[in-house]
């Protein structure tokens, strides 16, 4: 994972749904994804192979896509993130109701 796509996408996924993995799982993901740590330095600092290092951090990205697409958090989140701008900016009562509404049937 070294694009910067890659980087940005999983880190949000991380930030939605990192407490649905295990200890061992969010450990060794921050160690890659946050503090750069190549899978070698990783498996060297947990005394195991480099191999277990990388299938863990590839479970951990499929278990990130899979939450996504079963709950849909990040969508979500970037629509009601819209709304609320749209109240913010918004100076009609009855529209910023309409707004609320909105949000509401999202959560």
């Amino acid at each position: 994972m070294t694009k910067i796509n890659d980087i940005k996408k999983y880190s949000s996924l991380y930030d939605l749904y990192n407490e649905l993995l295990t200890e061992i799982q969010r450990r060794d993901f921050e160690l890659y994804l946050f503090s750069d740590l190549s899978l070698s330095e990783i498996a060297t600092e947990r005394n195991t192979s480099r191999a277990a290092i990388y299938d863990n951090v590839k479970k951990v990205q499929n278990h990130l896509e899979q939450f996504e697409s079963k709950l849909h958090w990040t969508k979500k989140y970037k629509k009601i993130d819209g709304l609320l701008e749209k109240i913010k900016n918004e100076k009609n009562v009855s529209k910023r109701t309409e707004l609320i509404k909105e949000i509401r049937m999202e959560l």
